[in-house]
């Protein structure tokens, strides 16, 4: 039995949406969350237009151009082949993806210095919730906790012992570290300067 050909190009034009999808989403969503930590997610409702608009220009494409016309003959198994991978590697990586959920995120700290007493807002996910809280270190100088949530800390500086360049990161209650990211604790000498 023979498909309709409209039938088919709708068939394949779903799967070359969804295999372009997945394609474009997964390393988007991995750099931007989780590599160079610019956003914390992305909504469902940004991924359901991205995904019409993949959807739109696959159409357009499949409607209106000669050149990649779904019906051709060789074409088909290599996007049936494409949707396969695709699924898997999307399979793959929402398992990886779930896993670095847990994993503490530094987005940004107030300041990348500080004095003693100065309060320190860091910004991120997955902390932890205000009953376990973790720490908050500069190398091994622990901050004072003042307030914790797990999107956001509020920390000050300690009477450190010396003035020096560090990474500061968190440490939650089960004891996942977070990313690093720079920090100066000066003398407050340098207030005068």
């Amino acid at each position: 039995m023979k498909l309709p050909k409209q039938l088919l190009q709708a068939i394949l034009t779903a799967i070359e949406t969804f295999t372009v999808y997945l394609i474009l989403i997964i390393p988007i969503e991995l750099l931007l969350t989780e590599k160079f930590l610019i956003i914390p997610a992305i909504s469902n409702q940004t991924k359901t237009i991205m995904f019409g608009a993949i959807f739109l220009v696959v159409f357009l494409l499949n409607s209106f151009s000669a050149k990649f016309s779904v019906t051709t003959k060789g074409v088909i198994p290599l996007i049936v082949i494409f949707f396969a991978v695709s699924l898997f590697v999307n399979y793959a990586y929402q398992g990886y993806y779930q896993s670095l959920q847990h994993q503490p995120k530094i987005y940004s700290i107030s300041s990348p210095w500080g004095i003693q007493d100065m309060k320190i807002e860091i910004t991120g996910k997955n902390f932890g919730p205000t009953w376990r809280k973790g720490t908050v270190w500069v190398d091994d100088v622990a901050f004072r906790i003042l307030n914790w949530d797990d999107n956001k800390i509020k920390v000050e500086t300690p009477v450190a012992p010396r003035q020096f360049q560090g990474k500061i990161y968190v440490v939650d209650s089960d004891g996942a570290k977070s990313n690093l990211l720079p920090f100066t604790i000066k003398d407050p000498i340098f207030l005068k300067n």
